[in-house]
């Protein structure tokens, strides 16, 4: 009956085994034929979904009722039904084998563990065949295969759940390294990254304490790995352990080094400081120099001042009230001896560079320091330009930051861009590339347009990122568009910014906690009116090619239709040009880009002119205040300075940044 079943209607085979299947009575070689020439079929005819899925019941029924030791299936069938078996399926699969006392090839008992492995929910059911792979003879759990699966079984996926109990992953770890497992460093570490950068730094701290209880060395990238979680989560108790973990073993490295400088000037940068946007007494320079001197040479950072670092780093430590844990653990750690100092790494000075250009309260010293980073990138210092050729517009970053929190010199991160733009534009033309001279990035456009945020005009953010785009050719990313956001809220524009909002999303971004952020900043009644303006808009498509037009209302359509370009020189008052054209002084632009930039300098005095405008009226109208609004506070301070004479402090910087 089978074997006529088999040449006239091979389809009615499984209901008829299923209907029949007596072990008493049915020899099993029979069964086993079947089923191999059953899936053998699958591959001459053209088999359905349905039909594959009917073989494969049928060898679960067969697994889940015969006795023990009654089957012997060909390696093919089993690996044909383990690959149309899900998950859940694939359990029962297992265990009816295992019930049966059914042999598995080593292969296929590792197939199934990596199916398992790569499912946050089977993890322990994975942990279990591989234990019962190590009890087979001559089975290495260490060879290429077997350990791949190994690290799949510890790894998570971005989006799972983290698992709990026996299948936590270092219960798992712990189990692997009794059965053998012996992980190299360099898969070691992606796991332990995997975990801290998903937020799970004591897992990692796990891990880690059982590496050491199997006499495991982990190497300086091991501890890069934690101290760069310890950063990222701000925890202080484990970045003080690993910090004396490295010094007891002598195993400081410029990534070890750099981790902490970056963790003490992030540390610094979440501490509250009323109306400041930059920091005034509480600030991490002097610490962070300390640090950086205990284990780097001076010398390349020096370049980069005019004044004696040793002075600053002999001055008095923090003060007390504005101690840390993270400074106190500064100050703890012990130089290194002058030949075991280290050649500073380009992220160690941006650090140190960015920490001062922080700590500036007053526009001259901002400009005096810029002019001096300006010549030396002008003068091509080796330095310097290694820090452009490493690290991109950083350095322009950092100082545009800085010089857009003043009134006073507001226009000059537009000069720097016109440096930029042309210096790059000629590069490009002589050598084909940018490698001394960036285009402005998505990180430059995006803090001069985080500046007028701060300044509260929606003009110029609106119009540096019309410059962007079309200037630029750069795309915003979701931080730009998140800062113009927040632009409109801050000055309480609801219209302007569920527009921001609707050109976020067609540029193919989704609202993350920023977003939320900035719209929370609107009044309850403001926030539902946005929700309903929102709603409204997605009804109709937005241009996002003419996201100035898009913004603003009719007058922002007309100043669209203008060639577009930057205001890169000061205001014409005052202006005394008594310094030569610095060293590296731009050539000739390309023709047609000098014109494109110099249109839109009655717009960018506009923009400037109206900021100084309504500082000063806001100024005078301040209770109490014996001073007036001056260039020489910081935006959002409302500390007083001793007034300058008037136009005085512009004619100081009109030299400075000519």
């Amino acid at each position: 009956m089978v074997a006529s079943a088999l040449t006239s209607n091979p389809g009615i085979l499984p209901t008829f085994i299923q209907v029949t299947f007596d072990p008493d009575r049915c020899p099993n070689y029979i069964l086993e034929d079947v089923v191999y020439l059953l899936f053998r079929s699958l591959k001459s005819l053209q088999s359905s979904k349905e039909r594959e899925n009917q073989i494969a019941e049928l060898v679960m029924f067969l697994l889940e009722r015969c006795p023990p030791r009654y089957l012997v299936f060909d390696q093919h069938v089993l690996h044909e039904t383990i690959r149309l078996l899900d998950l859940n399926e694939l359990v029962h699969f297992y265990e009816a084998v295992k019930q049966t006392e059914h042999p598995l090839h080593s292969n296929t008992l590792l197939h199934i563990a990596s199916r398992f492995a790569k499912s946050s929910a089977h993890k322990v059911n994975a942990a279990d065949v591989i234990c019962s792979l190590t009890e087979i003879p001559g089975f290495d759990i260490n060879a290429p295969a077997p350990a791949s699966v190994c690290t799949s079984l510890l790894t998570l996926g971005e989006s799972d759940p983290f698992p709990e109990g026996q299948g936590e992953p270092d219960e798992l770890f712990r189990v692997l390294l009794e059965r053998g497992f012996r992980p190299n460093l360099l898969g070691l570490t992606a796991l332990m990254r995997n975990f801290c950068v998903r937020g799970h730094l004591d897992t990692a701290w796990k891990i880690f304490d059982l590496l050491l209880q199997h006499n495991f060395e982990p190497d300086a990238h091991v501890f890069s790995i934690l101290l760069n979680g310890s950063k990222n989560n701000f925890d202080i108790p484990s970045t003080r352990k690993l910090i004396e973990i490295v010094f007891s073993r002598g195993a400081w490295t410029e990534v070890i080094v750099d981790e902490f400088l970056h963790l003490m000037f992030l540390h610094n940068e979440a501490q509250p400081e009323e109306r400041r946007r930059q920091r005034k007494a509480n600030n991490a320079w002097r610490p962070m120099l300390q640090v950086f001197s205990k284990f780097y040479k001076l010398a390349p950072l020096q370049r980069f001042f005019t004044f004696p670092l040793e002075n600053v780093i002999a001055d008095r430590d923090v003060h007390p009230r504005h101690e840390t844990p993270i400074t106190n653990l500064a100050a703890a750690l012990r130089p290194q001896p002058e030949h075991m100092l280290m050649k500073p790494t380009s992220n160690a000075l941006l650090l140190l560079l960015a920490a001062h250009a922080r700590s500036i309260n007053h526009p001259v010293t901002i400009s005096l320091c810029w002019r001096r980073v300006h010549f030396l990138l002008g003068g091509e210092d080796p330095v310097a330009v290694r820090l452009i050729k490493e690290k991109g517009t950083m350095i322009y970053d950092i100082y545009i930051r800085a010089l857009m929190q003043f009134q006073e010199t507001i226009w000059v991160p537009m000069r720097i861009l016109r440096h930029m733009i042309m210096n790059a534009e000629k590069e490009k033309t002589v050598t084909g590339g940018n490698i001394r001279h960036p285009f402005p990035s998505v990180h430059t456009w995006t803090t001069l347009l985080n500046g007028f945020k701060n300044h509260n005009h929606v003009g110029g953010a609106v119009s540096v990122l019309r410059m962007m785009v079309e200037l630029g050719n750069i795309q915003p990313n979701l931080v730009t568009w998140n800062a113009l956001i927040k632009a409109f809220a801050r000055v309480g524009d609801v219209r302007g910014a569920v527009r921001a909002m609707r050109l976020l999303e067609q540029a193919g971004f989704s609202s993350d906690d920023r977003t939320v952020e900035a719209f929370s900043i609107l009044p309850r009644e403001r926030r539902e009116e946005a929700i309903r303006l929102l709603e409204e808009s997605r009804k109709e498509p937005i241009d996002l090619a003419d996201p100035g037009a898009a913004l603003g209302g009719v007058r922002a359509r007309q100043e669209t239709r203008r060639p577009l370009g930057l205001n890169l020189a000061a205001p014409s008052s005052n202006r005394i040009p008594t310094r030569p054209r610095p060293v590296g002084a731009l050539q000739p632009p390309p023709p047609g880009l000098e014109e494109q930039l110099d249109k839109a300098r009655q717009e960018w005095d506009r923009h400037v002119a109206e900021i100084d405008r309504r500082r000063r009226t806001s100024s005078s109208n301040e209770v109490n205040a014996s001073y007036r609004l001056n260039d020489r506070r910081p935006l959002g301070s409302r500390a007083g300075h001793p007034i300058p004479r008037p136009g005085a402090t512009r004619r100081i910087l009109s030299v400075i940044s000519d």
